[in-house]
């Protein structure tokens, strides 16, 4: 799904799934309710206006069991969330829907480069050796907000 109307019931879709999942259980999963199911769905609704965000959909018949969350800026895309079904990992749904992924978007030469967004893990490397350091940078206008992130970082660091 590459249209802005596509990005809310896309994002329920990835939210359905993740909220079945361990993610629920840590309140980490994105739903359409949850500020971070707001964010991804503002984002991607943004991003696709110009052109710039996709989602990917793995299906078993007509039941969606894996999703990529993802934004392309020229040749490169970057997948920013991955959720599938749990209750089918055996299957490995979200190896699946990378390989399909991956083989129609590099046969169409519509990327170069493909991004997981994120901690490197095991099975990222599972599709090539190369790795490459992000760094996330945050910035400040106020001086004061800085402040006030920072003593409430660490905070809860402390606790």
């Amino acid at each position: 799904f590459r249209d802005a109307a596509d990005m809310p019931n896309a994002i329920a879709r990835y939210g359905t799934l993740e909220a079945q999942g361990w993610k629920a259980q840590e309140g980490t999963a994105i739903h359409p309710e949850n500020a971070q199911g707001r964010f991804y769905t503002e984002l991607l609704q943004d991003l696709a206006a110009q052109g710039e965000a996709s989602v990917y959909e793995y299906l078993f018949g007509d039941q969606t069991v894996a999703v990529n969350l993802c934004v392309q800026r020229g040749s490169t895309l970057t997948i920013l969330k991955t959720t599938y079904d749990e209750s089918i990992k055996v299957y490995s749904p979200a190896f699946l829907l990378n390989q399909d992924m991956m083989q129609d978007l590099f046969a169409k030469q519509q990327i170069k480069r493909l991004e997981y967004y994120g901690s490197l893990m095991e099975w990222h490397t599972r599709w090539t050796e190369n790795r490459r350091t992000l760094y996330h940078l945050t910035t400040f206008r106020n001086g004061v907000v800085k402040r006030l992130v920072e003593s409430l970082s660490a905070r809860s660091s402390a606790q």
